[in-house]
């Protein structure tokens, strides 16, 4: 996919991108776990969040990181251009449209295997006061173990905790993208075990508003139709650029660009976000980049073309290790190129 300059403090530069090279690690020296990506304020604030659950802590259970974070030009890539194409028809020019991807895992340490259990992806606009949480996927291999913590409580505390995080940066709207998975499919994992109970729409549109319900702090309120701030822009531009900020919303609006007509079934949960005092969002975001990590749509090519699988635990555990392995080895080889 090709890719836009990264804005760092008052300078543009043009990102290199480095392709794994997992020959690079000497893997008789170096465990394979998720501890050893780098810290960021989003990991270390998350991880924070989720230690607070239980006393005894998680530092050496559970790990939660970034495996991507950067800034991305809306417009450039197929999809985007795709839309671009369509605009440009009626006339419409919307300008440059950047936003923050982040890719966030979290890993639980079983029998000195790492298992890979959670994985979410937002997107950040901040022209726009907004951050999306786009997909979110799981499975059950969590265990509980002495903690005691149940698998939804730490699914909440993620959730939820990034919610806060996007307060701190100065967000003041979210919405979370719901849609069931169709025939036992998947968004983040290749493959999940057969006997995994999957909830349909009703049910996961219910369970995550108890999530947020539990966020008495960041979560002013919620809804399922559009809010307010549609009705209040003055011009179709401004309305479409709100529009983008949900791959949902934008498919809508390119199905009505093509005279195609929108097929139901999946759903946006608007939320409206505490106002609180907060640090710039242009400021201390760590980039984070691997070319496997850089979309959804890369993962999940990665995991399909090299057979990682997740539907049974030993596949999960080898699978998990090899994807520490690919992004590890860029790591290390992003630091090489940087010395």
């Amino acid at each position: 996919m090709a890719r836009s300059g990264v804005t760092t403090s008052n300078h543009r530069v043009q990102p290199t991108i480095i392709h794994p090279v997992v020959e690079n690690i000497d893997k008789q020296s170096v465990k394979l776990n998720a501890t050893r990506f780098p810290d960021t304020a989003c990991s270390m604030f998350l991880q924070t969040q989720l230690n607070s659950l239980n006393r005894s802590s998680f530092s050496n259970e559970l790990t939660v990181k970034e495996v991507f974070s950067d800034t991305k030009d809306y417009f450039v890539g197929e999809e985007g251009e795709h839309l671009k194409s369509l605009l440009d028809k009626v006339g419409i020019d919307l300008g440059t449209v950047n936003y923050r991807f982040r890719m966030i895992i979290v890993s639980q340490i079983q029998e000195g295997d790492e298992v890979l259990f959670f994985i979410m992806t937002v997107k950040e606009y901040e022209s726009l006061g907004c951050v999306a949480i786009d997909y979110l996927d799981s499975l059950f291999y969590y265990k509980p173990g002495k903690s005691g913590v149940s698998r939804g409580a730490v699914y909440d505390a993620v959730i939820n905790s990034y919610l806060d995080y996007a307060v701190t940066l100065g967000y003041c709207k979210s919405h979370i993208f719901v849609c069931s998975p169709r025939d036992n499919g998947s968004f983040l994992f290749n493959k999940r075990p057969k006997d995994m109970v999957i909830y349909d729409q009703t049910k996961l549109t219910n369970w995550y508003k108890k999530v947020l319900d539990n966020n008495k702090e960041s979560v002013e309120s919620y809804q399922q139709t559009l809010p307010s701030y549609f009705d209040d822009c003055k011009t179709i531009e401004e309305f479409i650029r709100n529009l983008l900020v949900s791959d949902l919303l934008r498919d809508m609006l390119i199905g009505t660009l093509q005279g195609v007509a929108y097929e139901g079934g999946k759903q946006l949960i608007f939320i409206t976000l505490a106002k609180k005092q907060s640090s710039s969002t242009s400021t201390n975001q760590q980039r984070i980049y691997h070319s496997m990590t850089e979309s959804r749509k890369s993962y999940m090519d990665n995991l399909e073309r090299r057979k990682l699988e997740f539907d049974t635990l030993e596949k999960a555990k080898k699978s998990t290790a090899k994807i520490f392995e690919l992004l590890l080895s860029e790591t290390q080889t992003n630091k090489e190129n940087s010395q």
